[in-house]
């Protein structure tokens, strides 16, 4: 029990909720003011400060005031909480009996509820309480109950009660409870029915209204008024999410139906609201225009329906197990992503199942072009891999020499990084040590002011806390690659866990290796003059890294003989086609397109009516008639040289001409000019 006191740092708490009634003059806050204040001047103790929370409910302790109350008892600020009666603390009678009988006496904070004659240093008046506390809350569920049937009935009446209309509506100025068509935006929602009824996923129509520039309900709203702020908007105004679509396909709204009933408060003491199936809404048909014909929204439901049997079907398959998942990358150090080989294939089969750089690289389409596995091919080269470095550790010295010389290269080096820069950091702080000292020093003797010692001392002080910090991530990078490379020795020892292991498994992956890099393929000609596949893979092991890598030989590249021998146009020899239409061997290809191109070309300019497809002319010097070459050309090819001497001369008296008059020009100048 509290010991009473002859005086006490008082905090007035008020609280009034709309369910309360505004009207009211015995509960309103300014009433609940002026009741505890002259309360609290009779005893003649301290008000601190007056805690008020106006329209907040008294069901549960989640009110901003009341948590300022709570932190400065915890700062020890006030001692002693006043309210007009025990509503005002709360309806809660679980909350309440623990604030009253366990949070108050065990921070020593006396409470008093005025009208009740509650006084917590009072055993008589407390025995009462929990009594009282029941009844408050049996109020907040009748407000409750009575809410709930005011709100049922107002929805059968087809009144629609959010905040804001659903985007493409917007609320009628002659009732606030009436939707009408926003002519600016509905089309855009009927636009997203029309194409999700044509066949049209959401991520083609979430595309469709970027391209198209439609700014996002969220941001529509906030242009309009009715929303003030929804957080971060880092992304595009023209950004369409999945989910917003999903929920205008899914909203009865549109189909001139008002909705409710669509969830329900676990209690009235709890804000967490849980979801009422789809077939237990409340639906009141045409109460506003629709946006959409029924039979649209029915066919749109429809093929809704069917996408989710679809997708439940295809969640409940087998699937395959990607064990090469986040460590599988391609030279550029992008994940690659596993793919079928035939979408017709079994998904599950590891020979239906490949590897390749993922869509997300931006070298995809040029040096990653030929970045691509085989799963099964992946799979057996590293387990081959694993198996070697397993037996030849144990079985060859020399293997087992290179795995050791390589550890300790890897200990000296992270090490040696570590202790340089940990000496380097350790002297820098000894030299601050000695320039604080000898700044003291100066300001003891009056060699530097004492406004020079403080701004001297506080760049010395800044300098010192951020060397201590970098100290100490060095000290901790410098224990960790110490018990790395300790774990790095132990690696030997892991391998021989794996010796003579059949089978690849996640945990296998997770021990032994930190990386795969596959690198593109490559064709190059063999001894025997094939032309021969070769491919390069990387495996980073934990703690030693990567060791020696994997060329891959693929089989000697024969294409598939599925056409009959044939002679080649060009030089007659017997060649093997690979195509249906293959006219010349590999070695005549290339001149025979060329020639084939020069063939077509004439072909063309003759089917035009003429050289170049240009009609026929007139020399200007000799009158004959001929066939152009070109757009500019005025003389025939006999009379070509002859012309240009022409031209020629002509351009020279004309040249000479334009000397002369600048000539001129600048004589007459200066005869003006003397004159």
């Amino acid at each position: 029990m509290l010991m009473n006191k002859n005086t006490y740092r008082v905090g007035i708490y008020t609280r009034l909720s709309i369910d309360d009634g505004t009207n009211e003059e015995s509960v309103s806050i300014d009433t609940q003011k002026k009741i505890l204040t002259e309360f609290v001047a009779k005893k003649g103790w301290q008000i601190v400060k007056i805690y008020v929370d106006d329209g907040y409910s008294g069901g549960n302790f989640e009110r901003p005031d009341f948590k300022l109350m709570i932190q400065d008892i915890e700062n020890k600020e006030i001692d002693c909480v006043v309210t007009k009666d025990l509503s005002r603390l709360g309806r809660n009678y679980i909350d309440c009996g623990y604030y009253l009988e366990i949070y108050f006496p065990e921070h020593q904070v006396r409470y008093i509820a005025v009208n009740d004659g509650v006084d917590t240093i009072s055993n008589s008046s407390m025995d009462i309480t929990p009594f009282k506390n029941i009844l408050n809350e049996m109020y907040v569920k009748d407000i409750s109950v009575k809410v709930s049937s005011a709100k049922k009935a107002r929805l059968q009446d087809g009144k629609y009660m959010t905040t804001i209309a659903p985007i493409g509506y917007m609320k009628d100025p002659q009732d606030h409870n009436h939707l009408i068509i926003d002519e600016e935006y509905a089309p855009t929602v009927k636009k997203i029915y029309e194409l999700y009824n044509s066949g049209k996923g959401t991520n083609f129509i979430t595309n469709y209204l970027e391209d198209n520039k439609i700014i996002r309900p969220t941001e529509y709203w906030l242009r309009k008024g009715l929303m003030k702020s929804v957080g971060k908007r880092n992304k595009s105004i023209y950004y369409w999410s999945n989910k917003t679509i999903l929920d205008i396909l899914s909203n009865p709204v549109y189909k001139g139906a008002v909705v409710g009933n669509k969830t329900k408060k676990v209690s009235p003491k709890s804000k967490k609201l849980i979801k009422i199936p789809k077939e237990q809404w409340t639906v009141i048909e045409d109460m506003h225009e629709p946006i959409v014909s029924k039979e649209l929204f029915d066919n749109v439901q429809r093929i809704r329906e069917n996408h989710k049997i679809m997708y439940q079907h295809k969640m409940n398959e087998e699937r395959y197990t990607n064990i090469f998942s986040r460590i599988l990358r391609c030279p550029y150090d992008k994940s690659m992503t596993c793919r079928k080989i035939d979408n017709r294939g079994n998904s599950v089969d590891i020979e239906n199942r490949k590897y390749c750089c993922s869509d997300k690289c931006p070298h995809r389409t040029k040096d990653c072009k030929n970045v691509y596995i085989r799963a099964e091919k992946l799979y057996n080269i590293v387990l081959e891999d694993i198996n070697k470095y397993a037996n030849d550790f144990y079985n060859n010295k020399e293997n087992y020499n290179i795995l050791e010389q390589k550890l300790e290269e890897l200990t000296n080096q992270n090490t040696k990084v570590y202790e340089n820069e940990k000496n380097k950091l350790q002297n820098r702080l000894n030299e601050l040590n000695q320039l604080i000292t000898a700044s003291y020093e100066d300001k003891v003797f009056k060699r530097i002011t004492e406004d020079t010692f403080i701004i001297i001392m506080s760049k010395y002080e800044n300098e010192q806390k951020e060397i201590k910090e970098k100290l100490e991530n060095v000290i901790k990078e410098l224990e960790t690659t110490k018990r790395n490379n300790n774990n790095a020795m132990s690696f030997s020892k892991l391998l021989k866990e794996f010796k003579g292991t059949s089978e690849l498994t996640i945990s296998t992956i997770a021990n032994l290796i930190d990386k795969i890099t596959v690198f593109p393929s490559e064709i190059i000609i063999n001894e025997k003059g094939q032309k021969e596949k070769t491919q390069k893979v990387e495996i980073c092991y934990r703690y030693v890294g990567c060791l020696i890598p994997t060329t891959i030989k693929f089989e000697t590249i024969n294409y598939k003989t599925r056409y009959a021998d044939r002679v080649c146009e060009k030089c007659n020899k017997t060649f093997t086609p690979t195509t249906s239409t293959q006219k010349y061997c590999i070695d005549c290809k290339n001149e025979a397109t060329k020639l084939r191109r020069k063939q077509r070309y004439r072909e063309k300019i003759k089917a035009q009516g003429g050289n170049k497809g240009y009609k026929e002319r007139t020399c200007q010097l000799c009158g004959k008639t001929y066939k152009p070459n070109s757009s500019g050309q005025k003389f025939c090819s006999n009379c070509k040289e002859q012309a240009r001497e022409i031209l020629k001369h002509e351009w020279y008296i004309k040249k000479k001409e334009i000397r002369q008059a600048k000539k001129k020009e600048k004589e007459d100048m200066k005869q003006r000019q003397s004159a």
